[in-house]
């Protein structure tokens, strides 16, 4: 059995990814937003979101409220494809970036 492929390390992209539906929010780059159908409760805040259609923006688990809009930039693009993410209403992720 080769194992060559076993553990390939995908070095991060050289630019910050961007998702269409998070730029038109108005969410800094980096982040991802998705439409989600179901409760769920905000990382950050910690409320849970009952409205039906309610946006969820996945922030990845390493930034901060504090940190500036280039050190969040950064961490979405070192953990675009290997760090994990949490799930952040709309309203706390449009908070980020803002000192």
């Amino acid at each position: 059995m080769s194992d060559q492929w076993a553990f390939v390390k995908v070095p991060p992209p050289k630019t910050v990814p961007v998702d269409d539906l998070a730029r038109n929010l108005g969410l800094l780059p980096g982040l991802r937003a998705e439409q989600h159908n179901s409760l769920f409760r905000c990382s950050s805040c910690n409320n849970m979101q009952v409205e039906p259609e309610q946006i969820m923006v996945w922030v990845p688990d390493s930034v901060m409220r504090h940190d500036s809009a280039e050190a969040i930039a950064e961490i979405c693009r070192r953990s675009a494809f290997n760090g994990s993410s949490s799930g952040w209403c709309l309203t706390c992720a449009k908070k980020l970036g803002k000192g």
